[in-house]
């Protein structure tokens, strides 16, 4: 349900936008509590209702903490947007040998902005993020 809402309301990807993505950060504070297994799926199911309708790969963002319980190997074929902050290198979760982007610090600072921002990395060079198709 959640992917139809995304599709329904985004339109379609125009030249240079990247994929959509899912945020796998399961909420300790939810009192729904799910297995592993049972986030596997549904991310799975999400991932498949999205590439089907957009013909491209959405991107996976998560931390080491968040997907240690989910622990597969089933979507490493999909963009890796790894959240790990206050490390010199991110920690890999299972399933991937490395990432696309990373997400360093969810306080940074940004002329214009007030207050702390997320900060993020590209696993290459702007030309080749401009040059990447999705």
């Amino acid at each position: 349900a959640q992917a139809q809402v995304l599709l329904d309301h985004m339109g379609p990807l125009q030249p240079g936008d990247l994929p959509p993505v899912i945020d796998v950060e399961p909420d300790p504070y939810d009192d729904t509590v799910y297995s592993g297994a049972e986030w596997a799926i549904a991310i799975g199911l999400w991932l498949d209702t999205v590439e089907n309708a957009l013909g491209v790969k959405p991107i996976i963002y998560t931390a080491p903490y968040a997907w240690a319980p989910i622990n597969t190997a089933d979507y490493a074929d999909y963009p890796l947007w790894i959240a790990h902050w206050g490390v010199s290198c991110p920690s890999m979760v299972t399933g991937w040998d490395t990432w696309t982007f990373w997400q360093t610090t969810d306080s940074g600072s940004v002329a214009g902005i007030q207050g702390g921002v997320d900060l993020d990395r590209f696993n290459g060079s702007l030309e080749a993020l401009q040059l990447t198709t999705w």
